[in-house]
């Protein structure tokens, strides 16, 4: 019977769909703020209070119960030194449980979140532009959401080494050839021998407007997966475009407390190597080993130019 009740049942549209996420989205966003602010609440008055109090019963145990003898003193002091131990195991378990429960609702939340992100895309995808635009305009981020992750991908777009480099060509291109060169052909720059590579006048875009502006979509009900690396290094994977991989890695900053041990026992950490820079973009290209560094020859992942060792690396006399 439940079957046959089920097969009539009008099955629910996007629209009704989106409204219920976004009601369960809304409620799970309200319960984290309320138990944040309640955290923050009973732990600070918590702490407030039991100061107040420990100064308090302090004052009043020095004037008024303060004994002569040694072991009476220790034995009432008793009291007063077990105190802070003891709030301080209050608040651990205060801290405790409203994690906890922060925790299980955040889960839930970040699910609602990948449901909603799924139902975005396939709206994007299969529905007409008329209803996808009504649906976005409605159930998507906010302008206020969509100017700033533009502004973050815009960003990590002018911070990426190869973008900056295939923007000054781009913007270069035009203006050798209109100046004719001496011989009256058109001007021509850079070494064509197999070491040298000229540039190419139009370098590929690594990364193109449109896919960014497709992350912020792909960001809608989720936080922005813009990799902050982009403001560290100055540049992203994202950003790299194909081509000759890294001369060496880009050792992590985060170590754990196992690599400085072995980076210690063997001296191959972060602060016995030295950073491979680009002469051309100055891009990062991995950290060499000192013995290494003044001899390696490298091709730029970023611009391919090709950059030579500093020294040339002695050989052994012939025998």
């Amino acid at each position: 019977m439940g079957a046959v009740l089920a097969r009539f049942k009008k099955k629910q549209t996007t629209v009704e769909v989106l409204e219920g996420l976004d009601k369960e989205i809304q409620s799970l966003e309200q319960f984290k703020r309320h138990n944040e602010e309640l955290q923050r609440r009973y732990v600070g008055g918590l702490l407030i209070y039991s100061i107040v109090l420990y100064i308090a019963a302090a004052v009043m145990f020095y004037f008024l119960f303060f004994p002569e003898g040694w072991e009476e003193r220790v034995l009432r002091s008793l009291p007063l030194l077990m105190f802070p131990l003891l709030i301080w195991t209050v608040k651990k378990l205060l801290h405790w449980y409203f994690v906890r429960r922060i925790t299980k609702k955040e889960s839930q939340l970040e699910d609602l979140r990948e449901k909603k992100k799924g139902i975005l895309e396939d709206v994007m995808e299969h529905e007409t532009y008329k209803t996808a635009k009504e649906i976005l305009e409605r159930f998507g981020p906010s302008k206020e959401e969509v100017k700033y992750f533009l502004s973050i991908c815009n960003q990590c777009l002018s911070v990426c080494p190869f973008y900056r480099v295939a923007s000054a060509a781009n913007a270069g291109a035009t203006s050798p050839a209109q100046h004719p060169s001496p011989g009256g052909g058109p001007y021509e720059s850079g070494d064509s021998s197999p070491g040298h590579p000229c540039a190419p006048t139009t370098p590929r875009e690594p990364c193109a407007r449109h896919t960014v502006y497709r992350c912020v979509i792909w960001t809608l009900g989720v936080h922005c997966n813009i990799n902050p690396a982009c403001h560290v290094c100055g540049y992203t994977e994202e950003c790299r475009p194909p081509g000759p991989p890294l001369a060496r890695p880009i050792l992590p900053r985060e170590r754990t407390v196992f690599d400085r041990v072995v980076d210690y026992l063997v001296g191959e950490g972060p602060s016995s190597r030295f950073a491979l820079i680009c002469q051309q973009c100055h891009s990062h290209n991995g950290m060499a080993l000192q013995e290494e560094f003044e001899f390696i020859t490298f091709r730029c992942a970023y611009c391919y130019t090709l950059n030579p060792a500093r020294k040339v690396r002695p050989t052994a006399p012939k025998l």
